[in-house]
């Protein structure tokens, strides 16, 4: 004899996050409004805007030129993430890469208990390297241990070895 008991996600005690880190160095100013426009249609339809955001999950955006700023911490308001996307214009020539990478990370802990369920995910969108040398690699890949973290390449000029130790390999 067995018992499946299913229970909605909305009422567990789980939490997922998505962190974008958008480069708006000002290497960024041919493709900043396409890397913009792909994240509103990642998380709303194009046509009614309604949100594909599922139960539980929560939105952070950062911005990184020589500086890593706050734009949007662990939102599920559609419009107020778009009227943040709205705000974000082109920065500084430098790019703090390892430094958006490190705060993305710790904008959440992964834990899986009996009493909590929270993962995350960090997507970088960037079209460099790390120019600013104000967050070492090594800082940065610790702080990404055991969380995924993608990256989506805005140029041909992007460093994928140095982008390939972020991810995992498995």
């Amino acid at each position: 004899e067995s018992f499946l008991e299913v229970e909605s996600l909305s009422q567990l005690n789980a939490e997922y996050h998505t962190v974008f880190a958008i480069d708006n160095s000002s290497s960024m100013r041919e493709n900043l409004a396409s890397v913009i426009d792909s994240i509103r249609k990642t998380i709303a339809d194009p046509e009614t805007l309604e949100s594909k955001l599922q139960p539980n999950q929560f939105i952070s955006i950062l911005t990184f030129d020589e500086n890593v700023n706050t734009v949007v911490t662990q939102e599920r308001d559609i419009s107020e993430i778009f009227t943040r996307l709205d705000e974000i214009e082109v920065g500084f020539p430098s790019t703090n890469l390892y430094g958006a990478i490190k705060a993305g990370a710790e904008i959440w802990e992964n834990e899986i208990s009996l009493d909590a369920i929270t993962y995350g995910s960090l997507i970088v969108l960037t079209d460099g390297d790390d120019t600013s040398s104000k967050v070492s690699k090594s800082d940065a890949l610790t702080a990404t241990e055991n969380k995924d973290v993608f990256f989506i390449a805005a140029s041909d000029s992007v460093n994928t070895d140095v982008l390939n130790e972020f991810t995992s390999s498995s």
